[in-house]
């Protein structure tokens, strides 16, 4: 059994995910054989991308005599049609030039028909089914209206992006200006999104007298998942939340595991529930940057502190101020190590999908990074106050100048190596 049970657990998995896999490709609806204009019903489900000329949508065509099984297309709304970001489960009527999908990345992702709206209009009432969905988009949109009613839009959307995980409102301008300052992996929610949120949830856990201490652990995790749902549930969400869900009951229940185990087992847990992940360029390179971490870094922590116990044992005049430098200096280097290690592990994938490389990411990492923990910490905060509070105008000019400092960055294009220019 210690041979044939591992067997039939990997056949079953296999077996539920080329399941899965069949479903997600077969809901694809099939491009008519010419290109033509359709006229038809469409839900909206999901903003894809949103582009400087519009945005990309994964729509649900309902079922009709045009199209008796329905299905799932590419849907590209252009800005002239109309410029806010429609909810999900959003009713549509739609006039569009229907056509095959021909860019690979779409066809990956189980598209084969993008269709492009000429004319829309839209019924009042969302679709009757449970639109969650659309409920926690309007509640990240009311937060953001909330707590800061005086910022500026742009710092609104900035608030959104990287404390809920909700990058609609970000305009392709400030995307791109992220992208070439090298941290584009901070509109992302990750692992550290994920471990300031239950490290919160614990603490408020606190104030269940009486419970014991699993069930603290549960109510944590149960407001971890939802925290994770509210971020929309994408790739690099779940990986955060699977290992860190992973390694918080491995901790309480007295059996310590290894990271790498996590890894693996988040890797396949997520393509068991969404097989077409990994075809995702944002699943790909953030478990790209995670196995860097994994298997690389724990080579540059060695190889400083064999350093730093090197110096440390030399006897000198100033032994003090030298044990005060190595010390200012350890998580100065970490933080280094960590952001070159997670860049070296997604530079392939970032060469391949995006022909451009950053040359200053380190430096940009260093300046921003060690504020996420206050913007997301109090972000997360003030995001359940029931109005705006004092808080507001530090944490907003915190904000701002973040902004400040990736709006100059991104601009240096000098310091971005252009592959494709070459």
């Amino acid at each position: 059994w210690q041979i044939i049970a591992p067997l039939l657990l990997l056949m079953a998995m296999a077996s539920w995910g080329a399941v899965r896999m069949h479903r997600a490709l077969s809901s694809a609806l099939s491009p008519p054989e010419t290109p033509q204009v359709i006229q038809t019903w469409v839900v909206i489900e999901q903003l894809e991308s949103q582009q400087a000329w519009g945005k990309n949508y994964r729509a649900r065509v309902l079922k009709s005599p045009l199209f008796p099984q329905g299905g799932q297309v590419l849907l590209a709304i252009p800005m002239d049609q109309r410029k806010d970001i429609w909810a999900p489960n959003t009713k549509l009527y739609v006039s569009a030039w229907a056509q095959a999908t021909t860019q690979r990345f779409w066809r990956l992702k189980g598209y084969k028909s993008r269709w492009r709206v000429h004319e829309l209009c839209w019924d009042d009432q969302p679709s009757a089914q449970a639109a969650l969905d659309s409920w926690t988009t309007r509640w990240v949109e009311r937060v953001g209206q909330q707590v800061g009613p005086r910022w500026p839009e742009h710092i609104k959307a900035l608030y959104r992006a990287l404390v809920w995980g909700k990058k609609q409102g970000i305009h392709p301008q400030v995307r791109q200006r992220f992208s070439q300052a090298g941290v584009s992996h901070l509109l992302a929610v990750s692992g550290l999104h994920m471990g300031l949120a239950y490290q919160w949830l614990w603490w408020v856990s606190f104030i269940f007298w009486g419970v014991s201490k699993k069930t603290r652990v549960v109510l944590a995790l149960g407001g971890l998942w939802t925290y994770a749902w509210i971020c929309g549930s994408g790739p690099s969400v779940l990986r955060a939340a699977g290992m860190i869900t992973l390694w918080i009951l491995s901790r309480h229940s007295q059996r310590p595991g290894a990271s790498r185990q996590f890894f693996w087992i988040a890797l396949w847990g997520s393509l068991i529930w969404q097989p077409l992940f990994v075809f995702q360029v944002g699943f790909q390179m953030s478990y790209c940057a995670v196995a860097a971490l994994i298997w690389v870094y724990p080579f540059w922590n060695k190889w400083w502190n064999k350093r730093w116990e090197n110096a440390a044992k030399k006897q000198t005049n100033h032994a003090v101020l030298y044990h005060g430098i190595i010390g200012l200096s350890k998580p100065i280097i970490q933080l280094m190590g960590i952001s070159l290690v997670a860049q070296l592990g997604v530079l392939p994938l970032s060469l391949y999908y995006f022909d451009t490389f950053p040359i200053h990411f380190l430096l940009a990492n260093l300046m921003l990074v060690p504020f996420m923990g206050l913007i997301i910490g109090f972000g997360l905060f003030m995001g359940l106050l029931p109005a705006e509070t004092w808080w507001a105008i530090p944490y907003g000019g915190l904000l701002e100048g973040l902004w400040a400092v990736v709006d100059y960055l991104g601009a240096q294009e000098q310091w971005v190596l252009q592959l494709g220019s070459s």
